[in-house]
This record gives C-alpha cells, sequence and structure tokens, in this order.
C-alpha cells in the first residue's frame, strides 16, 4: 500500500482462550483473557470503488443497495436496522460482543459472552503457566476479518461474491425471485447486517434449481414467461461494466450442493469412508473447486439409488447430474498433451508384453 493510503483505527478488545497452570497446581485450567488492541479499516474515495451492480426492491419495506468493486473484489453494504451503516456506527458496534466486527471472527457463543472482568483474575500474579494460549492466532485472525471490510464514503462494506436471482415457490404456487450472493457463507442465522437472501433460503433455492445470474436471467425470462410460469421479480440486479459470470454461478451451485452431501455423509453407511477425504471441505469459507464439487456429488450418485438420495439429502439426484454436466461444460477437464498420451501407450504395451509369473 502507498502512503496514500488511508484507515480507520478501532479500538477493540478481543476473547483469547488460554489454559493456565496456577502456582502449586498441576492440571490446566481454561480461561478467557479479554485483550484490548485495535485493527484498521481501509478507507477508499468513491471514484476508486466504482459501482458494478445495483439492487433494487420493488417492496416498499425492501432495501435498495450499490455493490462495489475494489482492487478486483466486490463489496457489499452493511446495514444497521433498515440504514446503511456508517463509520461511527461500525466503531460502536466493536465495543459489542454481539456486533458485527466481533461476529465477522466466527468465535463460539461461550467465549463471545465470556464476562470481561474475570473477576480480578491477573495472569502474571495467579498462573504458574499458561500451556495454551490464543492471543497471537486470535489477533492475526482480528486483523483478517478487519481486511475484508472497507469504508467508502462514510459507510462500510464488507467483502462477498458477485449478486444473483434466486427463485422461492410461495404457498400459492408462485415464483418469486430475491437477489442473494453467490458466497458459500454469506447470510448465516443470526447475521443481522448483510443484505440479501438467508443462507437456508438460499439452498431452499437451489435444491430446486432455482438460483440465476442476472445475465442468465435475462435470456431465460422469455422461456420461462412462455411457459406459463408465473414469475414475481422481487429485487432486480443491474450490471455496470460487469458482466456477469456464469461459471461463478456453476461453482456456486455445486460447491452448495456438495456442502449438502457432506453434511450428512457421515450418517450414510458407505458413503462416509467414500468421501472421507473431502470431510471438512463443506466447512470452508472459500468455495470448493469445482473440480472437488463433482467427485463429491458423482461419489453420492452412485453410491445411492435415486429414491434414497432425495430422502437424504433433500435434492435430487438428477439435480446433482445437471450440476455436474455443467461443471464438465464450464470447467472441462484439461486434455493430455501429445507427449502424455505417447507415454501411456507406451505404458499399455509394456504392460501387456510383461512376462506372467
Amino acid at each position: 500500500m502507498t502512503d496514500r493510503n488511508k484507515f480507520i483505527v478501532v479500538p477493540v478488545s478481543i476473547p483469547c482462550n488460554l489454559e493456565v497452570i496456577p502456582h502449586r497446581h498441576r492440571n490446566p485450567r481454561p480461561r478467557v483473557v479479554w485483550e484490548e488492541g485495535s485493527v484498521a479499516i481501509e478507507i477508499v474515495e468513491p471514484s476508486a470503488a466504482p459501482m458494478a451492480f445495483r439492487v433494487t426492491s420493488a417492496r416498499d419495506d425492501g432495501f435498495n443497495y450499490e455493490v462495489l468493486r475494489y482492487r478486483g473484489r466486490l463489496w457489499w453494504p452493511l446495514f444497521d436496522g433498515e440504514q446503511r451503516m456508517s463509520r461511527s456506527a461500525f466503531v460502536k458496534s466493536a465495543e459489542n460482543s454481539r456486533g458485527c466486527l466481533l461476529a465477522s471472527l466466527n468465535l463460539s457463543p461461550p467465549t463471545l459472552d465470556a464476562p470481561r472482568d474475570c473477576g480480578g483474575f491477573d495472569i502474571d500474579q495467579f498462573v504458574g503457566r499458561i500451556s495454551v494460549d490464543s492471543r497471537k492466532e486470535r489477533w492475526r485472525l482480528a486483523r483478517w476479518a478487519a481486511s475484508r471490510f472497507l469504508c467508502c464514503n462514510d459507510m462500510i462494506f464488507v467483502e462477498g461474491a458477485e449478486p444473483a436471482y434466486f427463485g422461492l415457490v410461495g404457498e400459492d404456487g408462485r415464483h418469486r425471485l430475491h437477489v442473494g450472493q453467490l458466497n458459500a457463507l454469506a447470510n448465516m442465522p443470526g447475521d443481522v447486517w448483510h443484505p440479501g437472501l438467508p443462507l437456508r433460503q438460499r439452498q431452499t433455492a437451489l435444491k430446486r434449481s432455482l438460483v440465476m445470474s442476472a445475465s442468465e436471467w435475462d435470456v431465460e425470462r422469455a422461456d420461462i414467461v412462455n411457459s406459463g410460469e408465473s414469475v414475481e421479480v422481487l429485487e432486480r440486479i443491474e450490471a455496470f461494466n460487469a458482466p456477469s459470470n456464469k461459471r461463478a454461478t456453476v461453482t456456486y451451485r455445486a460447491d452448495s450442493l456438495g456442502r449438502m452431501v457432506l453434511a450428512d455423509a457421515g450418517k450414510i453407511r458407505g458413503l462416509r469412508d467414500e468421501l472421507r477425504l473431502y470431510v471438512g471441505s463443506n466447512e470452508t469459507k472459500d468455495l470448493m473447486q469445482p473440480s472437488v464439487s463433482r467427485e463429491v456429488l458423482w461419489t453420492a450418485v452412485h453410491a445411492l439409488p435415486s429414491a434414497s438420495f432425495d430422502r437424504c439429502f433433500g435434492f435430487s439426484a438428477e439435480r446433482a447430474m445437471k450440476a455436474i454436466r455443467e461443471i464438465d461444460r464450464f470447467f472441462p477437464a484439461p486434455s493430455l498433451s501429445p507427449e502424455d498420451d505417447l507415454y501411456l501407450a507406451q505404458l499399455a504395451t509394456d504392460s501387456q508384453q510383461m512376462p506372467s509369473t
């Protein structure tokens, strides 16, 4: 970064987990110690972070907002209730254990709810030895989390993904399109700051194959209307010098379905061992590579009968196969070079000529 970059210095207290062994004791005792410090949030000029997408609500009580592009990444606005989260409100929220900044660290509720006083606990006087100390790692996590926030025009934004349409079917049978982001873990339960469709509703739309980028909707809208389907667009996406990326939609759809499989694979005899190499992939913040999602879905489809598949995962085997076909179309496996083909052919010839024992 150049010297011209500006930052907001946000004072914050971070809960750190320790295991301490008191004087004249042998067994470690768990402690949560709140340590004071600060993190930095970058400030950028509006000219440096142009609007990439605009989301407009058709409802009176809906949110209208812009998604910015900066350093090749997309940034979504945060909300404080019905208002955009201002710089001052964000700094103030850092004092709250349930505020936006500390929530982004993804710590356990017992850690966040630990008393800040600790009953006058004094490390130097009380502790003979610290066997486990998370302070260094916790501050590294806090500074990484802070790097995902941005201040532009005195408002706070957070790094996100491309917006897309998610279709939900109401009790009246009508399809209603909402806007959410193609991010594996955005808008988790308890998240009250981010606009866009919550995670569980995005998963519901995925199970019915109702996830489309803005450009896909523009192409498919006429076909859907001509088919007699009733569709209500509750929010609309406009792109500004940021054409929708079909590969991003394909990656997200496959990732989300793969996560649903991995979340329940451990309960299914036979499938647990088949997918043991991928356990934990559904807990990462980044989207799985399409090749990994494909392998997870392919393994599940061929391990279970179609009737059992839907019952186990909540979506059909055909839906999984559609995601696999999309991956094969947009992420084809690299072809072998002529040298590789020749080498494999030679191996096959050598194996055939090898004398039997």
